[in-house]
Order: structure tokens, then C-alpha cells, then sequence
């Protein structure tokens, strides 16, 4: 999120404005159109977009509206606890036995992971007659990754010998759905999953969209991204 935040986007001028020399001096400016000196660079975000619009790919709570109670219950059932509650409760300090006990204010999911799973959770008791594909790890963090392996999602795995990540889609088949984790996919990706005719959940972090349309949006304004560890 911070990440996001730190660059602004900036617009493309119009107008390039030329300057003309007569006998050493600049005569007045002459405005020309930019796409008459340079081609306009395809937008990956309008490429995104056009993709998202798709009647196959689905994202936001609202298209699971049927399971949402019921998606919800199992959520709290799978991460509530009692001694967590009462934690934060009581300013989130407790004693017991003479040891006492300190809960982080910021404790749990934050907004975008809750989000992730609640989409992933939805997608599968929405779709329990589709064979159910993921192409990463939803979030980094095994239990819930163990939880879809045992609600039978295939993780998708990389191709064999890739240093550039490709993914292995051949598993997947027309009339499948295809879950994108909280971290987001590549446009190639994207793009090949539009083409399967696969129905494609998006439960990419909102805030996690934002730095991959900030990146893409760098170099259309000659900018270079470095990204520190």
C-alpha cells in the first residue's frame, strides 16, 4: 500500500511544442500533435481492463451473493478464537497464572487477504460441479493453502526449467475456473485464460492492483521502477 502511494501518475502532454530558429534567434512555438511524433504506447492497465470486463471473469463480493452467509460462517468458525476476543477486549492484555499476555494491535488478516479468501472460499461452493484450478498460492499461509487443497483446487504448477515463472495451463479445460490468488496475475496470463474459455475468479488485494497498474504505468512517462528489498 505505501508502495502504491509513493508515485503519482503522471499525464501525457498533449502537445509537443517545437521551437524554430531564424538567424540564431526562436521564433514563436508551434504546437504538434504528440501521436505525430511518436505512436501511442499500448496501456497494459486498458489491456487489463478489457479483460476484466469479460461475462467469464469474476471478482467483488457481489457475484457471490447465495454463499455469502454461509461462506462467512465458515470463515469464523475456521479463524475466530475466544481467547483472541477477549484479548482485544480487554485492551488487548491478559493474565492468566501469573503470565501475562500481549496481542498485537494490528492482529489478524488484514482487509485484502480476508477479501482473497472469502472470493476463493465463495468460488468453490458457488462452482462444486467445476474442476477448480489456482495458479499460485492464494496467500502465504498454509493452513489456508492446505484448506483448498482439501476443498480438491489444483494448484497450478510452473512449467518445468522456466526462469520466467510460465505457468503450466495444461491441466486446464474449457468450462473449468481458474482462481487468481491475492497477489495478482500477469497480463500474459490473463490473456491465456480469457482464451481457454475458463470462468477466472479475481481475487487479487485491491491495494496489490494498484502497484501492478503503477508499474505499468512508468514507462508510457519514461520512468524506471526500482524496487528495494
Amino acid at each position: 500500500r505505501p508502495l502504491a502511494g509513493r508515485f503519482q501518475r503522471k499525464a501525457l502532454p498533449p502537445l509537443v511544442r517545437v521551437a524554430h530558429a531564424t538567424d540564431g534567434a526562436a521564433t514563436e512555438e508551434t504546437a504538434v500533435s504528440a501521436s505525430s511524433v511518436a505512436p501511442e504506447k499500448k496501456y497494459i492497465k486498458q489491456e487489463r481492463a478489457s479483460i476484466a470486463s469479460g461475462e467469464n471473469y469474476l471478482r467483488g463480493a457481489s457475484v457471490f451473493k447465495e454463499v455469502k452467509k454461509d461462506v462467512e460462517d465458515d470463515m469464523r468458525e475456521q479463524f475466530d478464537s475466544e481467547m483472541v476476543q477477549e484479548l482485544k477486549e480487554s485492551n488487548h492484555v491478559m493474565e492468566r497464572g501469573g503470565v501475562q499476555f500481549h496481542l498485537a494491535k494490528d492482529f489478524g488478516f488484514c482487509w485484502g487477504v480476508e477479501r482473497s479468501i472469502n472470493l476463493a472460499y465463495s468460488a468453490i461452493e458457488t462452482f462444486p460441479d467445476n474442476q477448480i484450478h489456482i495458479t499460485n498460492e492464494l496467500i502465504h499461509n498454509p493452513t489456508v493453502n492446505d484448506r483448498l487443497h482439501g476443498k480438491n483446487v489444483n494448484f497450478i504448477k510452473k512449467v518445468d526449467g522456466s526462469t520466467t515463472n510460465e505457468k503450466d495451463f495444461s491441466d486446464i479445460s474449457e468450462g473449468d475456473v481458474v482462481m487468481l490468488p491475492a497477489f495478482g496475475a500477469t497480463l500474459d496470463e490473463m490473456k491465456s485464460l480469457e482464451d481457454m474459455g475458463v470462468k477466472v475468479v479475481d481475487t487479487t488485494c485491491p491495494w496489490v492492483a494498484k502497484v501492478w497498474n503503477t508499474v505499468h504505468t512508468h514507462p508510457r512517462v519514461s520512468l524506471t521502477l526500482t524496487l528495494a528489498p
